[in-house]
């Protein structure tokens, strides 16, 4: 395999820019994809995954590296195993209507913050906001439906409280009020 910074005349180059090697800062490196393993979970509940990852190696010292790109693919295998949608499949869903994520956490009551972090692979969505998605995706009225009840919570305003205005009447019922216990039969 050739380095990934050597260009072949007439072919297109769409390589990433490559970083310098961590180790010696050198740029002449090459990328090869390698099966790598990695343990997700807690405790007994852990399980080993395995998924294809660019490995940079510097030619110079032999120093081996990954970037963002690995950790994407290892998150979507983490999506895989759990059975839910991946972070580029939450950003379709939503991008799918055009909406922008203020809009889409307003309309479905996702938070805007939980919704960036599933777009972002940052963290993965609980198994009912994923089945909640699901179901946008697989039916466009439901966000139809969504959005009729998300506008309809915004005309309602802020909840109100009564207020209760102490009078003497309340003061007098406070005082005489008394609890007391069953004697057991």
């Amino acid at each position: 395999m050739k380095p990934v910074n050597e260009h072949t005349e007439g072919e297109q180059n769409s390589v990433l820019p490559l970083r310098e090697c961590p180790d010696c800062d050198s740029t002449d490196s090459r990328l090869e994809y390698a099966q790598q393993s990695f343990r997700y979970g807690r405790g007994d509940e852990a399980v080993d995954l395995t998924c294809e990852v660019p490995v940079y190696t510097c030619n110079k010292c032999g120093y081996q590296w990954t970037r963002s790109e690995a950790e994407d693919l290892r998150q979507i295998a983490v999506c895989q195993h759990l059975g839910r949608l991946t972070p580029n499949e939450v950003r379709g869903v939503r991008e799918r209507f055009g909406l922008s994520q203020a809009e889409f956490s307003r309309i479905t009551g996702f938070g805007e913050a939980s919704l960036s972090r599933w777009e972002t692979g940052a963290q993965v969505q609980s198994a009912s906001n994923d089945r909640l998605l699901r179901l946008i995706q697989a039916d466009p009225r439901t966000l139809h439906r969504l959005t009729l009840i998300a506008e309809a919570n915004d005309h309602r305003g802020d909840p109100t409280f009564r207020v209760i205005t102490i009078t003497p009447e309340l003061r007098r019922r406070k005082a005489s009020f008394r609890l007391f216990m069953r004697a057991a039969s």
